[in-house]
């Protein structure tokens, strides 16, 4: 009878750290919250088409609708790019935290030019208004800094860790 040895095939994964296991909890109810908005915003696009449908067919309308096709197009992709960014990371992918970084990066600019317009003297925006999502979002980003390196040079997804070839 053998003995079990250092040397085996499932020694080298046997000690690897899963991605999902770097998240911290707090993490994990924001992925999770996101994937609930992301839901909601998926139900009442779909909502919004079959309004758009029914009107549409109601009134009996000869156009061809292109502008409301164009606005569900640009909706239904946003979803997908945030859906993206999300299961990125509930998935275990080693891009997911590069690709938030840079989905961050596009959403603060948008952020700066949308107050570069809105605070003009007509206007009656408030920058409370415009930080609100910041201060939910600055959490996020710190806990994705926190966790980044480990992510994408010491931790494996579940599905690494099953296809690990052994060490030789």
């Amino acid at each position: 009878m053998e003995q079990p040895s250092i040397f085996e095939e499932h020694f080298a994964t046997a000690f690897q750290v899963r991605r999902r296991r770097l998240l911290p909890v707090f993490l994990k109810v924001y992925i999770w919250i996101g994937f609930l908005i992301l839901l909601g915003c998926l139900i009442a696009l779909l909502f919004t088409i079959g309004a758009g449908l029914l009107k549409h067919h109601h009134y009996k309308r000869r156009d061809s609708g292109w502008l409301e096709i164009v606005e569900l197009s640009v909706g239904l992709g946003l979803i997908t790019i945030f859906f993206t960014a999300v299961a990125g990371l509930w998935f275990e992918a080693k891009w997911a935290i590069r690709y938030n970084w840079v989905l961050g990066g596009i959403l603060f600019a948008s952020f700066l030019f949308v107050i570069g317009i809105s605070f003009n003297d007509w206007t009656g925006t408030d920058l409370s208004e415009l930080s609100l999502p910041w201060a939910v979002a600055i959490p996020y980003y710190v806990m994705l800094n926190k966790i980044q390196y480990r992510w994408e040079h010491v931790a494996v997804s579940k599905r690494e860790a099953l296809f690990a070839t052994p060490m030789k």
